[in-house]
Order: C-alpha cells, then structure tokens, then sequence
C-alpha cells in the first residue's frame, strides 16, 4: 500500500514544474498574440495603401486638415468600387483624380459631402480672366535697381579680381627656383661622378700594372716612364 502511494505521489507533478509549464505556456499565448496583431497590422496597411488629404476651409482659407488612408473595395457584382478610409470610416466614391500615385485631394464643402479635386492651371485661368501682371516699364525698373544694388554692395575687391593670378605667378616663381636649385645639385653630381669614374679608371690600370708585374717579373712601359728623363741626359753625356 505504501509502494503504491509513493507511486502516484510520483506520477503527480510537484508545484514548481507546475507552475513553470504554466509560465511557459503564459509566453506561448503572448508571443502567438504579438504575432497576430503585427499581422494584422501588416495587412492593414498593405490594403489600406491609398493617401488622402482632407481640406477644408479655415479662417476664409481652404487648408489641408488632416490626412488619412484609404482602400478602393469593389461594390456589388456590377463592376462597381467605392472608397473608404481608415479613421474617419468615411465611405465616398472611387476618386478619379490624382495629385501622385496613390494620392488624392478632397475639399470637405459646408454640408460635410468630400468633393474630389486637383489644382488648376493658373496661366490658363489668368488668360480667361485677360489678367497680365508683367510690364515693361516695371521690369525695365527692377533692371535699373537691381544693377544699382549689384554696384554699391557687391563690389569687387581686389584680391577678388586679380588675387588667383597672383597666386599662380608666385606658385609658378616658387617651382622655377625649385627646378634651377636642383639642376644645380644635379650638375655637381655629374662632376663629383666624373671624378669618380676617373679615380676608378686610375685604380684599374694601377691593378692591371701589378698583376702584369707578377705574373712577367717585369716592369710595364706605364712603370718606366719617371726613367725616361735621366735615360735622355745620360745619353747627350756620351755623345759629348
């Protein structure tokens, strides 16, 4: 009886392991609900991928209120659609204007009905109404006090005018003293190896002369030449 106890006793989880798998499937519901809301989300804004921008007329003045996205539904089996946004839970039908890609304006009238619009074109709307706002005598004017503004406060300074010229003739100064200095060191070069060059050419006929000088026992002609003097005087002695 007792074995059998121990037995059960066994087989029943303690209140650690329950309370750990309780808390393991706690993180399981939210991360499974994390996940669905950022799914929602997700398709949510992949459907409601149309912009709108709301005017409405402030202080005598037709200005953008707010901005609000869209979704274009298909209405019924007639091929129909509608548009209807986000926050406002406004339901309109489909615009067929468009300021950019996947952007609408609408003007909110006094009786609250949204009125699909764009912009107009000024200069065409300028031309119907024979309104010119350009003269010659005004543009001839604006000429004069723009030329006299561009005399008296933007005038040119002399290093201005001629200061990157200056700087190109001494840079061009500097690099000519650079170059004759160095032809300079150059030709003491040249010199210093020309005395060089003679002093080993020396070198070598004074080895050549030794190694002649082993090899015969015998002294070169170069050897013999401090001789050739006194063989001279010698020789006018025996003729006297």
């Amino acid at each position: 009886m007792e074995s059998l106890n121990s037995m059960i006793g066994g087989m029943i989880p303690n209140k650690a392991t329950i309370f750990s798998f309780g808390f393991i499937f706690l993180i399981i519901i939210l991360v499974a609900v994390l996940l669905t809301l950022g799914v929602i989300w997700l398709l949510n804004f992949i459907k409601f991928n149309q912009k709108i921008v709301l005017f409405r007329t402030i202080g005598g003045k037709p200005i953008p209120a707010f901005s609000d996205k869209g979704i274009i539904e298909r209405v019924g089996m007639g091929g129909d659609y509608w548009l209807r946004t986000k926050r406002s839970k406004k339901v309109v039908p489909r615009p067929k204007i468009q300021i950019t890609k996947n952007t609408f304006w609408f003007f909110e009238r006094n009786d609250g009905e949204w009125i699909n619009f764009s912009l107009s074109d000024i200069d065409e709307k300028m031309k119907e109404g024979n309104a010119f706002y350009v003269e010659e005598d005004m543009r001839l004017q604006r000429l004069g006090i723009q030329k006299n503004l561009d005399a008296r406060f933007n005038k040119i300074t002399f290093w201005q005018k001629y200061g990157g010229m200056i700087v190109t003739i001494i840079y061009l100064l500097i690099i000519t003293i650079c170059l004759v200095m160095l032809f300079s060191k150059m030709e003491e070069s040249w010199g210093l190896a020309s005395e060089m060059s003679a002093s080993v050419r020396d070198m070598a006929v004074q080895v050549k002369n030794m190694q002649v000088r082993e090899t015969s026992g015998a002294l070169p002609v170069e050897g013999l030449m401090f001789l050739l003097p006194f063989w001279r005087r010698k020789k006018n002695v025996y003729k006297l």
